[in-house]
């Protein structure tokens, strides 16, 4: 791994006791750098526990960017990724895939699976739009924590 012991010594006294992978991105995970190479901290944390590099994304379950206890961590593909999102900051209605529709002046309900977008229905409350899409979630495998407040 060193090109010799000596490096290998220089490096382990120099970094003994300090935490790695403190370092932020854009996005707010942590990350690291190993060999020059940047690393995401949540892929080494999952690949040391599990002894495999992930092929796929890495969850965080309850959407906490550095919350990287193996707990709450999941192998995920990028669909199942995406049904276990945080609401957006620029919903209006407080919930994902609701909104009001002025054309017809009504609730509108939709849900996206498998990249495409399912219509609902146009509801006269509020309540009704939301149970639509709440009975949706359930039907296309949405996670629990989906359209949980943002971190």
């Amino acid at each position: 791994m060193f090109a010799n012991e000596s490096a290998g010594k220089t490096w382990n006294a120099r970094f003994k006791n300090r935490e790695a992978f403190t370092a932020s991105d854009s996005y707010y995970y942590r990350q690291g750098m190993v060999f020059n190479k940047r690393f995401l901290a949540h892929r080494v944390v999952w690949a040391i526990y599990h002894g495999i590099w992930p092929d796929d994304q890495i969850d965080h379950i309850n959407g906490v960017r550095d919350d990287n206890r193996i707990e709450n961590l999941r192998i995920a593909t990028s669909g199942e990724n995406a049904r276990n999102t945080a609401i957006p900051k620029n919903n209006t209605s407080g919930i994902i895939g609701v909104c009001w529709n002025k054309r017809n002046s009504k609730w509108e309900a939709k849900i996206m699976s498998n990249g495409k977008q399912i219509h609902l229905g146009y509801f006269a409350s509020k309540d009704d739009a939301v149970a639509a899409r709440a009975e949706a979630e359930v039907k296309y495998g949405f996670h629990e924590n989906h359209g949980r407040d943002a971190q």
